[in-house]
């Protein structure tokens, strides 16, 4: 015989306290939820099969209530004890009064539902976003992420619940279409260049592009724009821009060595005074 751990069984005396409060009025109760003068000896439990942790559920149909001697329950206290069998959850849920079986909706309910997930579509291969609801009487026990454009998520029950059938595990795949991605493009722009006479005051400023990244170089009157694009997006050629193999693109800007004119300053003779 199983030995049913304390937890256990406080959670189940708990879910059948829950579940036996207020369901039906008092006058319609076929047998009863109350042994004034403890008058009956038999109570209705709520017979589970299976393997513990396994495959353990109620049997079906009328099957899942039985009358038993309250001597039949180790350590019998009342409503919610359990049943002596090789189960955890046969569970005592009203007295016999020799009236009809109460309904098997009375017995608490340990079948977990399947976990809903939501799988949102991102362009490119193993990548879609996953979302998981909150795990409730249950935990996840794998996740292989996404590989070769599947995903497999593995929950298992919590020590007491099942999934359908009474399974303990529940296994989900998941496949990423993996739609192809729309290409994103961007034309570098020319910089602006101020040519100021002489040799080192001439001024080259990037032009403002979004999703475009400058740096510039200079060497002598040669100046270098390289054009960089942000992450998701491709450069094309243009404006004077050549595209290199890593994908930035080079601008060569020659400035010019233009002399400085020189302003002559007027020459005023002195007047001349006559004594």
């Amino acid at each position: 015989m199983n030995i049913v751990s304390k937890a256990t069984r406080v959670v189940f005396a708990l879910l059948f306290a829950i579940l036996s409060t207020g369901i039906l009025p008092a006058a319609a109760h076929a047998y009863s939820l109350e042994n004034p003068n403890d008058v009956y000896k038999k109570v209705w439990v709520c017979k589970y099969v299976g393997t513990p942790g396994i495959d353990e559920r109620l049997k079906n149909g009328n099957d899942g209530l039985i009358s038993v001697s309250t001597n039949a329950l180790s350590g019998f206290t009342g409503l919610g004890s359990f049943f002596n069998d090789a189960q955890e959850k046969s569970i005592a849920i009203a007295w016999d009064d020799g009236g009809a079986a109460p309904s098997t909706s009375m017995c608490p309910d340990t079948t977990l539902q399947i976990p809903l997930v939501t799988v949102t579509p991102v362009c490119g291969p193993n990548n879609d976003v996953v979302s998981l609801p909150a795990a409730v009487n249950y935990v996840v026990t794998s996740d292989s992420g996404w590989v070769n454009n599947a995903r497999t998520i593995v929950w298992t029950a919590n020590n007491g619940y099942a999934f359908a059938g009474g399974a303990t595990t529940n296994t989900q795949t998941f496949n990423d279409v993996a739609e192809e991605c729309e290409e994103l493009t961007v034309t570098p722009q020319v910089p602006d260049v101020t040519d100021v006479c002489g040799v080192n005051g001439d001024v080259v400023t990037p032009a403002k592009t979004e999703h475009v990244s400058y740096s510039v170089s200079r060497d002598g009157l040669t100046v270098t724009v390289i054009a960089t694009a942000v992450d998701g997006y491709t450069l094309l050629a243009g404006n004077g821009y050549t595209l290199r193999d890593d994908g930035t693109a080079i601008l060569v800007v020659t400035l010019t060595n233009q002399p400085c004119e020189v302003q002559l300053c007027e020459t005023i003779e002195d007047p001349i005074y006559v004594m």
